[in-house]
């Protein structure tokens, strides 16, 4: 759990700092959030020590940054659309979608 929130960590002081997106440890946050997805389910909650690491990073995904490059911003959009999409929902059961 550590090393997700160092990449975590990383990543969005790229975005905030530099303005640049790095691949590869958006690859290791994806990997690891996916290969733990089960570990929650079973559990029922993601680790209350983690979460404000992911909504830190679903809050910068989804407002992106005005000070990068077209690629960067397509890479940050395309990444927040993942995780909101792809990485999240399967975490959540049926229930957690009804009103």
């Amino acid at each position: 759990m550590y090393e997700l929130k160092k990449d975590i960590l990383d990543l969005v002081t790229l975005i905030r700092t530099d303005g640049s997106f790095d691949d590869g440890i958006w690859a290791r946050i994806c990997r690891n959030i996916t290969d733990l997805t089960s570990e929650w389910k079973e559990s029922g909650a993601v680790p209350s020590s983690l979460v404000p690491y992911l909504t830190d990073l679903a809050s910068q995904l989804a407002g992106g940054s005005r000070y990068v490059d077209d690629e960067t911003a397509e890479k940050i959009e395309d990444a927040s659309i993942f995780l909101s999409e792809e990485l999240m929902p399967p975490l959540l059961s049926e229930e957690d979608y009804q009103l």
